[in-house]
C-alpha cells in the first residue's frame, strides 16, 4: 500500500524529487590595475592640454593688444593714452592673466622633458623668449610710464618701443602655441605605425 502511494505521488509530481546541486558562482575578474606608464601618459596628456590652453590664452591677450588695443589708443591724445595704459597695466595683474602667463612655462617644460620631442623643446624656447621679453622689456617700460609725469614725454618714451616688442612677443607666443599643437599630430613610430605621440606611454620618462 505504501509503495502504491509513493508511486502515485511520484507520477503526480508531488513526491520528493532530487535536488540539482547549485553551480558555484564564477568569481569576478579583478580589474586590471593601471600601470605606471599609463598613469604617466594620462598625467602628461593633461599637462600638455593645460600648456596649450595657457599658451593660447596668453597669445590671445598679446594679439588683442597688437591688433586692437594699441591701434585704438594711438588715435587718442597723450593724456588719454597714458592714463588708459596705466590703468591697463594695473588691472591686468590679476589671476586670470597671471595664472596662464606664469603657468605656461613650467607646464611646457615638464611636457617637453617627459616626451623629449623637438617640437616641444621649440615651444619651450619660444615661450621662454616671450617671458623674457615681458620681464626685461615690457615691464620696465610699464614702470617708466607710471613714473613719468609729463604725458607727452611718457608716451614718446613708451609707445613705439612697447608696441614693437609686444608684436615680437605676440609672434613668439604664437610660435610656442603652434609647436605645442603640432605635438598632438599623429606620429610614425619605429615600425611605421601611425599613433598619437601624447598617448604613447612608451615615450614617457
Amino acid at each position: 500500500m505504501d509503495m502504491d502511494t509513493s508511486a502515485r505521488k511520484a507520477a503526480n509530481g508531488t513526491g520528493p524529487t532530487e535536488r540539482t546541486p547549485a553551480t558555484p558562482a564564477t568569481p569576478a575578474t579583478p580589474a586590471t590595475p593601471a600601470t605606471p606608464a599609463k598613469e604617466t601618459a594620462r598625467s602628461t596628456r593633461l599637462l600638455l592640454l593645460a600648456a596649450i590652453l595657457s599658451t593660447g590664452l596668453v597669445a590671445g591677450v598679446f594679439l588683442a593688444f597688437t591688433c586692437a588695443v594699441m591701434p585704438a589708443l594711438s588715435r587718442g591724445e597723450d593724456r588719454v593714452y597714458v592714463e588708459v595704459m596705466r590703468d591697463v597695466n594695473e588691472v591686468i595683474l590679476n589671476p586670470l592673466f597671471l595664472l596662464p602667463f606664469l603657468g605656461a612655462l613650467p607646464l611646457t617644460a615638464i611636457v617637453a622633458w617627459r616626451l623629449r620631442r623637438p617640437w616641444l623643446w621649440a615651444a619651450f624656447a619660444a615661450y621662454a623668449l616671450t617671458f623674457l621679453i615681458t620681464a626685461a622689456v615690457s615691464a620696465p617700460l610699464n614702470f617708466g610710464l607710471a613714473a613719468t609725469s609729463d604725458p607727452a614725454t611718457a608716451r614718446d618714451e613708451f609707445e613705439n618701443a612697447w608696441e614693437a616688442w609686444n608684436a615680437v612677443r605676440t609672434l613668439t607666443s604664437m610660435v610656442a602655441l603652434g609647436c605645442l599643437a603640432w605635438a598632438l599630430l599623429p606620429d610614425r613610430g619605429a615600425r611605421g605605425e601611425r599613433g598619437w605621440a601624447p598617448l604613447d606611454s612608451t615615450r614617457y620618462r
